[in-house]
């Protein structure tokens, strides 16, 4: 077979999503921009008008009227039965199903909804203990405060969602890992999607003025134009004059609707006719930016789907084309949930040979008729116009701006700090000098040397477990290739050869990774204790579920790097027509190669230095009342990188959303810690943790390159 090449090659382009500190700016209007902002809009276009609480109940209806389930391709493989029944039990037994979908529709409204994955380990009758959601928690779009994605391929990083409730205000954020993302007509990295609701909000604020002004008029209808027709003698009068303007002025509410006239006037015959305030203008203006709001959310809801009738008639090409809408989003919602089931099918009983997805299936016909009958009569009413551009409509008819051209790519100016009087140099250099002995006794709060011994044992006992995994595993399976060889069908009884190491490999990591993590946790209550005498010991009693999950994501890699330097070699031997003894060797050494190579134990060290890391962290935050800040600290030597050497010793607040990001690890091999400052030391300047230029080599190197190197 000739040898496929991998290709490499980076992005040039980019999508060209209008982002900004993590902020999206594709919405021109600066009432709907980000979601924090917008989505408070359309909760209240949704929940005070009753025509577009309808709309949205008509189209959703049929959504909730649908069954979301995993079915087996074939009914009697019994492999895909187990999998179609792990996979329903995860949406219809672990979570609320209903109530989730519910949230989840929101997308249409708000154009995303977000989810946090909560995961846990649940002991079950059929299928023993397993790893599964514990619950799909929504997050509210308005809540959503910036999106960070990942430089280099534009991919969703992480959410910081900014809370402002009780105990829990403050920003709080979320790796991309956590979440469920729903994002309606998403175009490149805009991860606020465009709601069906965006097209009617210039209608929406017609009908409120004309809503208002019927009010006033029906208002001022009621109370009349009072006219009284004074004599000159009070007119000439200024006190009684007063005195009748201030009668008038409270009949009407203190305001100046009312007419004072000569007394002649009436004499000689003059006549005022009584006004009547004409509600049926404003009435039809409403009743047309009713008929407007319908139309354009169903258009926009249409156009979800892609018609395909032929020849048919208008009813039923309208229900054709609800029809193709409603598919499809129940296509898209369930291909979001089919990932998701998947990823937990796959942490629990690794890659099955055939992959199940969710379908939506028994959407309500009659529900489909009821939205066909809304739209049919908008048709023949001509407020509803398939193929019309509504966007371009409103922004015409209304007047707005076209969309601005990305200005955010301009480089902020450099601010350079020069100091012309000697007097503020030493002031400065003195104020640095104090700053810098406190950050001397933090670091000296630690025992540095306790904690890399922590990461170097730990790992080196990481290797070994898979070490003497894979070399017990390597005897077996040559005597399995003996045996093999042998058979009528050596392929096929190559191919089944069983690679039994991986639930020893599985549990011995486990193990590892939980003593390494309560190690850490124990090295961080000795911080704590040695200055303040912290009683909590902080020691975790059980294996965590993500160290379960990620030792199986481990052990997958390994089995199926194995397979590929075993059954897979073997294979190729034989289409090669290679002897059963060389095919033997070949195999062997082919093992033995990749059990020495670093490829077995590639992440070794970032696994590990994470749940040191994990345990640490976790046990600081649990503890926030004996801690007033955190100092990021790095192992400073030839191995450091350049973003932990930017960020040593810089300080920040646990608070601090932005400088949470930068939690260590930050990329393979971390070896950074966070140092705790408790309250009875000196807190440093707090700067926040941000990657700033070094000097290298005498070669300035910018924090735009610096950034790339943070991997997690």
């Amino acid at each position: 077979m000739p040898e496929i090449k991998p290709v490499n090659k980076d992005n040039i382009g980019e999508s060209g999503t209008l982002f900004q500190s993590g902020k999206l700016y594709e919405e021109y209007l600066g009432k709907l921009q980000n979601a924090y902002i917008g989505a408070s809009v359309y909760d209240k276009m949704r929940r005070s008008d009753s025509e577009i609480a309808r709309v949205i109940r008509v189209i959703s209806t049929p959504i909730k009227s649908a069954q979301f389930v995993f079915e087996e391709k074939d009914l009697k493989d019994e492999k895909q039965i187990f999998q179609a029944k792990f996979k329903n039990f995860i949406f219809k037994e672990c979570i609320d199903w209903d109530t989730v979908l519910y949230e989840v529709l929101n997308y249409l409204v708000y154009g995303f909804a977000v989810f946090e994955k909560i995961y846990t380990v649940k002991d079950t009758k059929e299928f023993g203990q397993i790893t599964t959601l514990k619950s799909l928690s929504s997050r509210k779009q308005s809540t959503i405060y910036e999106w960070n994605r990942d430089k280099s391929t534009g991919e969703l990083e992480s959410i910081i969602q900014y809370i402002s409730q009780g105990d829990s205000t403050g920003y709080h954020t979320i790796p991309s890992s956590d979440v469920l993302l729903f994002t309606n007509q998403k175009e490149g990295n805009n991860f606020e999607g465009i709601s069906l609701l965006r097209t009617i909000y210039a209608n929406y604020l017609r009908k409120d003025l004309y809503l208002r002004l019927d009010m006033m008029g029906l208002e001022k209808n009621a109370i009349g134009t009072p006219v009284i027709f004074l004599p000159q003698s009070l007119r000439n009068n200024a006190s009684e004059f007063d005195k009748v303007k201030k009668v008038l002025s409270s009949y009407v509410a203190h305001e100046k609707q009312y007419l004072i006239l000569p007394d002649e006037l009436k004499k000689d015959g003059f006549e005022i006719k009584k006004g009547e305030y004409n509600s049926t203008a404003v009435d039809k203006s409403i009743e047309r930016e009713d008929f407007k709001m319908i139309s354009s959310i169903l258009a926009n809801f249409l156009d979800i789907g892609t018609l395909q009738s032929g020849g048919n008639s208008q009813s039923d090409i309208l229900k054709e084309m609800f029809l193709q809408s409603i598919q499809h989003i129940g296509k898209y919602i369930s291909s979001v949930f089919s990932k998701e089931a998947h990823h937990i099918f796959v942490m629990n009983y690794g890659e099955p040979e055939v992959k199940l997805d969710m379908r939506a299936t028994g959407i309500s016909k009659k529900d489909i008729e009821t939205l066909a009958k809304v739209v049919s009569e908008l048709g023949k009413s001509q407020f509803l116009t398939p193929d019309e551009n509504t966007e371009s409509y409103l922004r015409k008819e209304v007047g707005l701006p076209k969309i601005i051209e990305n200005k955010t790519n301009v480089k902020p100016k450099e601010v350079k700090i020069e100091d012309t009087e000697n007097k503020k140099v030493e002031n400065k250099k003195v104020l640095l000098n104090k700053n810098d002995e406190l950050i001397d006794i933090i670091q000296k709060s630690v025992d540095v040397k306790a904690i890399k011994l922590l990461f170097d044992d730990s790992e080196q006992e990481y290797n070994d477990v898979i070490k003497r995994n894979l070399n017990k595993m390597q005897a077996k399976y040559i005597n399995d290739l003996k045996v093999a060889l042998n058979q009528s069908n050596p392929v096929g009884a190559i191919s089944s050869i069983d690679i039994g190491f991986t639930g020893k490999l599985t549990t011995d990591l486990k193990q590892v990774l939980n003593d390494a993590y309560a190690k850490a946790q124990k090295q961080a209550t000795k911080e704590i204790k040695a200055k303040m005498k912290l009683e909590k010991d902080g020691i975790i009693k059980r294996i965590s579920s993500k160290i379960i999950i990620a030792v199986r994501q481990i052990v997958r890699t390994i089995q199926t790097d194995f397979e590929n330097n075993s059954t897979l070699e073997a294979i190729n031997q034989i289409d090669r027509g290679e002897e059963k003894e060389t095919i033997i060797n070949k195999v062997d050494a082919s093992i033995a190669t990749y059990i020495a190579s670093e490829t077995a134990y590639k992440g070794s060290g970032a696994t590990v230095n994470k749940f040191i890391n994990n345990g640490r962290n976790n046990f600081f935050f649990e503890n926030l009342d004996v801690i007033q800040g955190f100092m990021f600290s790095a192992v400073l030597d030839g191995g450091t990188t350049d973003i932990c050497r930017s960020l040593d010793k810089q300080v920040f607040l646990p608070k601090d959303a932005v400088s949470l990001q930068f939690t260590p690890p930050l990329h393979w091999y971390c070896r950074s810690i966070l140092v705790p400052i408790t309250p009875n030391m000196t807190l440093p300047n707090v700067t926040g943790l941000e990657v700033k230029d070094i000097v290298k080599k005498g070669k300035v190197i910018p924090a735009s390159e610096i950034l790339k190197q943070k991997q997690f």
